[in-house]
């Protein structure tokens, strides 16, 4: 049984990834958008937010299915709950992506207005490596790159501030 618990963990590990993988190609599109003022772009983010939501499902189904299956204890048993965490916030990113879009199609119109490159550049650029090293941190239980996140978060908060 302990085979197959290590399989349905990996499995959910992977589609965790995908998952990222889904909401990071949303946000950079959503903000490509937004700052280049590309409808269409913005149209394609809102059509990918149902595969994000069904992706969604799926894996917090997953998660349910193998607590149920397995009753798994110690380790795997947080590595599910936190599973279950993440799932979630990464669909409520995918959910921020489709507001960026629908904004980005409200303002497609209007001339762009110049921002600074940290906002259009930077900024993207950390948080697509942050989701990439804190999916990284959970599905290898790495501690240290972890941390890394958090710090990175600061700066992402300061351009967002200036």
């Amino acid at each position: 049984m302990a085979i197959h618990l290590q399989k349905d963990l990996q499995e959910l590990r992977v589609e965790l990834l995908q998952l990222g993988t889904m909401v990071e190609s949303a946000i950079n599109e959503a903000m490509h958008a937004l700052i280049n003022r590309r409808p269409e772009l913005a149209q394609k983010v809102l059509k990918e937010g149902d595969a994000i939501d069904a992706k969604e499902v799926h894996i917090e189904e997953m998660c349910l299915k193998t607590l149920a299956l397995h009753q798994p204890v110690a380790v795997d048993l947080r590595f599910i709950v936190v599973a279950l965490k993440v799932n979630n916030d990464l669909e409520r990113m995918g959910d921020f992506a489709e507001n960026i879009a629908n904004r980005a199609i409200s303002l497609a119109g209007q001339d762009p207005i110049p921002v600074p490159s940290e906002f259009s550049e930077d900024m993207p650029n950390q948080i697509r490596q942050m989701i990439r090293m804190a999916l990284d941190a959970l599905v290898k239980l790495d501690v240290e790159l972890a941390q890394e996140v958090i710090k990175m978060d600061q700066l992402v908060d300061t351009i967002n501030r200036n």
